[in-house]
């Protein structure tokens, strides 16, 4: 998830999960926030409706905490992934399928300058690889990035055994080889 989207959603938790909370304040009687929230409920609800009210608005306040823990965190994949064998266990971690995926990206020689190299997990115990990539000028877009994408694909399978769901390769830039003075 993009880290605009994670701050909108962080704000929408917030305000989301301060309503709820303010409103079980009052149903609970606090004196304090009762004075401020009397406009906004002239009389406030008795016996079993309350006790439901109650719980649905707190059921409410958690829901709106998760997501609101979903949004700083994000997607990214934290953990590693283990392998196990007949000797034992092999757990790979999250740095080192980055470093595979932009060795792969690098020796792929398809004019990259800079990239960076996200993992997110994907279903059935396979991985999505994410590339942010700066590209010398003379490079042909489309064509080298297909080269990218199968080349860190191949390479991570071989290398890890864990699958590939998909390669994404975002190009943010594209800048000069270099000036050439002629004399």
């Amino acid at each position: 998830m993009r880290s605009t989207s994670r701050l909108l959603l962080a704000i929408v938790s917030v305000i989301a999960m301060v309503v709820p909370l303010v409103y079980v304040l009052i149903l609970l009687g606090n004196t304090q926030v009762i004075t401020i929230g009397q406009s906004f409920l002239q009389n406030r609800p008795e016996g079993v409706f309350r006790v439901v009210l109650t719980a649905v608005f707190l059921l409410l306040v958690l829901f709106c905490l998760a997501s609101l823990i979903y949004a700083i965190f994000g997607a990214r994949m934290r953990k590693s992934r283990a392998k196990s064998n007949d000797i034992g266990m092999i757990d790979i971690g999250v740095g080192a399928l980055e470093n595979i995926a932009l060795n792969a990206a690098k020796a792929a020689q398809a004019g990259i300058k800079t990239a960076k190299a996200r993992v997110y997990a994907a279903p059935d115990d396979q991985v999505e690889i994410e590339l942010v990539v700066v590209l010398y000028s003379d490079v042909e877009i489309p064509l080298q990035m297909a080269k990218i994408q199968d080349r860190v694909k191949k390479d991570v399978e071989k290398y890890t055994g864990i699958g590939v769901h998909k390669v994404k390769v975002k190009v943010t830039r594209v800048e000069l080889i270099g000036t050439k003075v002629e004399r």
